[in-house]
């Protein structure tokens, strides 16, 4: 289909366009002509032009790249992460049509919670064999334990989504239901807010209904069902955790929700109650949101994995005590083979017709359907009748070679009722936006419906996914080239919407926040990343800073011993730790910087910055916007040096300039935007961990022994440790050892000393959290102030002071103890704070009324 004469002249941008024949074109007609839901947005586009539009386009990326928005952050491949992809260009609905498909997704919602409740209760759809048994017993969706389990508010979907696409005839049909987990809400929201930034004239003008009231009756649902009936019950949003693909998602969602984000491990059950484990106490869990799969949820029940379900979470749930959102067993109307039996089952439960039809599947669990699909198998797609798993797509039967075919016909054979097969189908089209201009690219659209004071409610948006290759799209949304934001358009003027106002009602004013002993463990170890970075980017700015094309490598002492500092911190790579001193300076250039930006090698700058990031991503909800934007920074750094062929000690110096800012950028934003709860505690604590130990190493590498160039070697100590100006403000003399030892190990008031980690620290434990009245110190009170009086106590003189051989041995004890110290009081709060799991007893006295 091509745009006629009169489209092409008054619209340039689209003169190319060209949707595959036989398909249905969303933006065009067959005679070319713009259909009136898409004329004002095809308008606009013209107007912005070519250049616009790609700046726009960049300015979106870029949004997207600095909060985060990828799949799969962390995964066990080790890959790069992929980048989320949205178009330019929204898929646009009118408001006629969106009521037809509005209405067919509240069908289908009540038509699939009204098969949950059948076939977990009195299962008169297999007596009265209207349904297969094979579909129900033979269906792995289906979870036996779960049967007679009431689910909340008698619900078994309060959440269900749904992947739709347009046939070539211009109708609707489903795809795909999602009942167990349903995924994409989080990515759909921040399409909308990431195009409604960079075109937000745009946006405005077309009426686009907004979404924020979809949200609102979802965390109502989510509260109505708390089975105490509190006013504000504690609901958490269960993830699987960084290594999920959609843990951005989760950690979206909890933030804009509102909502406690956390993992397995957080969980415990005690008799039949489900509770959050924090650093003060055991805190009660009324709902759960869970984003893992139904038989990942109790290992004690299921067949799921260990680690990422709750022990005893079926028994609480069966015992009334917890409400989990979707209800465990959803999982089952994740089956294809229910397709050919929904006209059917929603004449019976409604007596009405199917508004949303769905794909055209043959189950093969009949003989009809089987011996045809036997016959006709190079030219069908083959797929699971059940529920779809990640390496399972769907096949297609015309690409099988012989040994294939002959391998899936006898597993057909043997067990029909979990094959099904359909015709290969193309989808609709839409116009999307690339740099080179406008292409057409087929769709799917991934639609999501929450329950809503006794019906369901449709999120007028959506996840719609595209791509120029229909194989794409039926492999899932981690293969599909691209995302767009999905305009539902409003024939009145749309107001604001928000979820504040509906926000109203506040508890007892306290200040204290309940810290989940996971989350401070993170939060610790972020702390403690991030100063490991920052310490090795200043050697390594040290290095680059005395070195240039004219240096010989052993004729700078200092050098020598930064590069001695590195190697102990495994931050150069092997070959780099066996330089020659008279190596090429040149060639070393290349060395540091491959030690900069090589991801293989453990403790390399790209390693350190990859452990930031991945402890970040697991209180990802805990940090603001701005924080993960400039954290997503260091990464950018590294990209920018890894492009460049050629590199010097400018290209160098100039990345680790940049991470350093950007690291001072984060510690700013930490200072000053983070409240002095528990979690600001135990990050700090982190920091001046890692920072009093890099002191110590630092001190102990150089000045242990002396050496002729002595001043050089403490001036290139000040500089790393960030305390030139202040002593040179100071003293305004040559730098000589005693002051710089007193401005570095004991003096208070310099943020970068040693006695200020230890001030700080025993400032910390003092307000550490403890569920339990004491009479004296607890030993990291003890253990910390220790530490602080040897530093006060010390002899200055003596610090500096050098033996017959030439060695400041009482400086050695010194900070040989300080370094044992550092690392008992580390394994100290680990061990009392992080990894403990309450007794018997003292939970019984915490909850006395979980004995009744």
């Amino acid at each position: 289909m091509g745009l006629n004469a009169a489209s092409v002249e008054n619209r340039p941008l689209f003169s190319g366009y060209k949707a595959p024949q036989s398909t249905y074109c969303e933006a065009f007609s067959t005679d070319g002509i713009a259909r009136e839901h898409w004329q004002p947005l095809i308008d606009t586009v013209e107007q912005l032009g070519k250049d616009e539009l790609n700046r726009r386009l960049n300015q979106a990326q870029q949004k997207i790249e600095d909060d985060g928005v990828t799949y799969n952050l962390f995964g066990d491949s080790g890959e790069q992460e992929r980048p989320w992809e949205l178009d330019l260009l929204p898929f646009v609905i009118s408001s006629q049509e969106w009521s037809r498909i509005e209405k067919g997704c509240v069908q289908r919602a009540r038509l699939m919670d009204a098969i949950l409740d059948d076939v977990y209760g009195a299962q008169s759809l297999l007596k009265q064999g209207i349904l297969p048994a094979e579909l129900v017993y033979g269906n792995h969706g289906f979870l036996y334990p779960c049967h007679s389990v009431p689910p909340p508010k008698g619900r078994y979907l309060s959440f269900y989504a749904l992947d739709i696409y347009r046939d070539n005839q211009g109708a609707w049909r489903v795809f795909a239901d999602y009942g167990r987990n349903p995924k994409g809400l989080g990515f759909a929201l921040e399409n909308r807010i990431v195009l409604s930034q960079v075109l937000p004239r745009v946006y405005r003008k077309n009426e686009v209904q907004r979404v924020a009231s979809f949200f609102q009756n979802l965390r109502d649902e989510l509260v109505a069902s708390s089975p105490r009936h509190r006013e504000d019950p504690r609901i958490a949003i269960l993830s699987a955790g960084p290594a999920s693909e959609n843990y951005f998602e989760h950690a979206f969602l909890a933030r804009y929700l509102t909502l406690t984000l956390v993992e397995s491990g957080d969980l415990t059950v005690r008799d039949k109650r489900l509770f959050l484990k924090t650093l003060r106490t055991l805190e009660p869990v009324d709902v759960i949101l869970r984003c893992i799969a139904d038989a990942d949820c109790d290992p004690l029940v299921f067949n799921g994995s260990g680690r990422m379900g709750v022990p005893g979470l079926y028994h609480a749930v069966r015992s009334g005590n917890i409400a989990v959102t979707n209800a465990l067993g959803t999982c089952m109307v994740d089956t294809p083979a229910l397709f050919p039996f929904l006209p059917k089952l929603c004449r019976h439960f409604f007596n009405e017709e199917l508004a949303l039809p769905s794909l055209d599947l043959l189950w093969c669990g009949e003989d009809s359907n089987l011996q045809y699909v036997r016959n006709h198998i190079d030219e069908l797609c083959i797929m699971p009748a059940f529920h779809r798993q990640k390496t399972m797509p769907v096949f297609a039967g015309y690409g099988f070679d012989r040994e294939t075919k002959k391998l899936l016909l006898a597993r057909m054979n043997a067990r029909p009722y979990r094959f099904a097969a359909f015709q290969p189908f193309t989808t609709s089209t839409a116009p999307s936006w690339t740099k080179t201009g406008i292409v057409a690219k087929h769709a799917f659209l991934r639609l999501f419906v929450a329950a809503s004071q006794g019906s369901y409610t449709v999120l007028p948006a959506g996840l719609c996914r595209i791509s120029t290759n229909m194989d794409a799209l039926f492999a899932g949304s981690r293969t599909a080239a691209g995302s767009k934001d999905i305009w539902v358009l409003s024939e009145e003027p749309v107001g604001t919407v928000s979820l504040l106002p509906n926000l109203h009602r506040i508890g007892d004013i306290h200040r204290r926040s309940d810290l989940p002993s996971r989350v401070a463990d993170n939060l610790l170890w972020l702390g403690r990343y991030l100063e490991r970075l920052e310490g090795a980017l200043r050697l390594f700015r040290s290095v680059v800073w005395r070195l240039d094309d004219e240096t010989e490598m052993h004729q700078n002492r200092e050098v020598e011993i930064l590069i001695e500092m590195l190697t102990h911190q495994h931050l150069l790579l092997p070959y780099v730790r066996g330089l020659s001193p008279d190596e090429d300076v040149g060639a070393f250039a290349r060395f540091i910087r491959n030690s900069i930006i090589n991801a293989q090698d453990e403790g390399s700058i790209k390693d350190l910055i990859y452990h930031v990031h991945r402890t970040a991503a697991a209180v990802r909800d805990r940090l603001s916007w701005d924080a993960w934007s400039v954290l997503s920074r260091l990464e950018q750094a590294c990209k920018t040096l890894r492009s460049r062929e050629n590199v010097d000690w400018v290209d160098v110096e100039q990345c680790l300039s940049e991470q350093i800012t950007s690291l001072s950028a984060f510690s700013g934003l930490f200072m000053e935007s983070t409240t002095r709860g528990q979690g600001w505690r135990f990050m700090d604590m982190g920091r001046r961990l890692e920072r009093g130990a890099f002191i110590v190493l630092l001190v102990q590498k150089s000045m242990i022994k002396q050496v002729e160039e002595e001043e050089r070697i403490l001036e290139c100590l000040l500089e790393v440790l960030d305390s030139s100006m202040t002593y040179r403000a100071r003293y305004r003399t040559s730098i000589q050892v005693a002051p710089a030892l007193d401005l570095l190990l004991l003096d208070e008031s310099n943020p970068r000393s040693l006695a200020f980690q230890l001030m700080t620290l025993s400032s910390h434990v003092e307000h550490l959290p403890r569920g339990y009245t004491r009479p004296f110190s607890t030993s990291e009170e003890r253990l910390t102030l220790e530490m602080l009086t040897t530093a006060r106590l010390a002899d200055l003189e003596k610090l500096r002071s050098v033996s017959s051989v030439g060695v400041r041995n009482v400086l050695n004890r010194f900070l040989e103890e300080m370094e044992k110290n550092l690392e008992f009081f580390s394994q100290m709060v680990t061990q009392n704070y992080l990894s403990r799991i309450p007794t018997t007893q003292h939970f019984n006295t915490l909850f006395p009324e979980a004995r009744k």
